[in-house]
């Protein structure tokens, strides 16, 4: 892919009010996770095409972890298939085992699986953006996007530690349902409190 594809990418996004995301970018600190080194240049010229400047690379998830506890990340772009450590293993680890800053920190997986059930996998196990092969520069851009400056509320409870996992939010009606629920529990549909 060629610096001018990746920056039309950019240029198309930036048209509708984004015009200091280049400059914003440019100040945050990304690693990239995986074991192929065609992805890790591919991601790192259209990263640089958006405007990042400082970005980092891991071979796998545990030369990643490492480095996420001696420096501070804002994103990590991470591929799910990755030896000896994969993006799974990783993530999980990342959300369990570490503290603070670093257990928060925004995570895309890229993966060329899109079948529902590893989606969603990933999604439980914490990840706040998953980007699918073959990437393009406007998917990339928009999970970025996504993941620095949209973030879903952070969740930490007993199972689950990572984004919100709710995409939309939908309006609960709870006087209605209280009401039917009542009516249910006294015999009447039609009944009214």
């Amino acid at each position: 892919m060629g610096k001018a594809a990746a920056q039309a990418g950019v240029k198309r996004m930036t048209d509708s009010g984004e015009a200091n995301i280049a400059e914003q970018l440019s100040q945050a600190t990304i690693l990239l996770a995986d074991d192929s080194p065609f992805m890790l240049e591919l991601m790192s010229a259209m990263l640089k095409a958006f405007g990042a400047s400082r970005i980092e690379r891991a071979a796998n998830g545990e030369q990643a972890l490492q480095m996420i506890q001696d420096r501070h990340f804002d994103l990590v772009i991470a591929d799910w298939q990755m030896q000896p450590m994969d993006g799974h293993a990783f993530l999980k680890r990342l959300r369990h085992e570490l503290r603070g800053a670093a257990q928060r920190m925004p995570v895309v997986m890229c993966t060329a699986y899109t079948d529902r059930e590893r989606v969603l996998k990933l999604r439980d196990a914490g990840a706040n953006e998953v980007l699918t092969k073959p990437v393009s520069p406007a998917a990339v851009y928009e999970k970025l996007m996504r993941a620095l400056f949209q973030p879903r509320p952070f969740v930490v409870s007993g199972k689950y530690v990572g984004p919100d996992r709710r995409r939309r939010e939908r309006p609960i009606d709870f006087p209605d349902r209280r009401r039917r629920n009542l009516a249910r529990a006294a015999g009447g549909e039609d009944m009214y409190l």
